[in-house]
């Protein structure tokens, strides 16, 4: 019996590397493929000089699993997360299965109602946008303490300090394509395709709020919390993460 497909799509800025250690945890359970965002690992970079949009993202990632025939299971982590969630808003692919780690869905919050949160939210990521802009190297931390908590950046070893450098014009791309986007009630509530959201345990509140309100506003969404985890759960728990995939997906 053939093994089920499985689409794993990393986020920003990133590449397919992130799956390193969850791609042997799956132990041959699924085919695995690994897309990449544009501009990121292997892909190149949208047409243009602008961000493009997140259904550009989504397209790309679409064409690379364009040869798959039949439905596939698809997990995505932050910005991949996004990603992969408009793959199923879209039904441009058969997609049997999604898992979202950590989406980082931040326009979803005016549709929960969290306008002061989310007006907050798009000021910390302009601001990182502009200080990028200006020139700061360290502008990144800014994203990186949203997503993990206060002082996460400084913390960091300096080899990843100088990967997320390296990498800022990349995410800031992403970043303003995110913030650009919308994920109205209507849209996300014709997602039907069974959904696991899954947040880390040791996540800020905001990120809880995140994968609650997109497990809630899908049709059939479930969420769920790595305990011991953060957003950097596919580094820090391989093994758990295989297995929550595994466990959803072949349900």
């Amino acid at each position: 019996m053939p093994r089920p497909e499985l689409a794993l799509i990393h986020g920003s800025p990133g590449d397919a590397q992130v799956w390193k250690g969850v791609v042997p945890a799956l132990d041959g359970r699924f085919r695995p493929h690994l897309p990449e965002l544009p501009g990121q690992g292997a892909q190149p970079p949208l047409p243009g000089d602008g961000p493009g949009t997140v259904d550009d993202r989504a397209a790309r990632i679409e064409a690379q699993l364009a040869g798959i025939d039949g439905p596939l299971a698809v997990a995505g982590h932050s910005f991949g997360a996004y990603v992969a969630l408009v793959v199923a808003m879209r039904r441009r692919l058969e997609v049997s299965h999604l898992v979202l780690f950590e989406p980082a869905v931040v326009p979803i919050l005016r549709e929960i109602g969290e306008h002061d949160l989310a007006s907050r939210s798009e000021a910390h990521f302009t601001d990182y946008i502009a200080n990028h802009e200006s020139g700061n190297p360290d502008a990144v931390s800014a994203m990186i303490d949203y997503w993990f908590g206060d002082g996460a950046f400084r913390a960091m070893p300096e080899r990843a300090k100088d990967y997320l450098r390296d990498n800022t014009a990349a995410d800031v791309l992403d970043v303003r394509a995110a913030l650009d986007y919308r994920l109205p009630r209507a849209e996300l509530a014709a997602v039907t395709t069974p959904t696991l959201v899954v947040c880390g345990g040791a996540s800020p509140a905001v990120n809880h709020m995140l994968c609650r309100a997109a497990a809630d506003l899908v049709a059939d969404g479930q969420y769920d919390v790595l305990d011991g985890g953060t957003h950097a759960m596919l580094a820090t728990h391989p093994e758990q993460v295989a297995a929550i995939i595994a466990g959803f997906a072949l349900d």
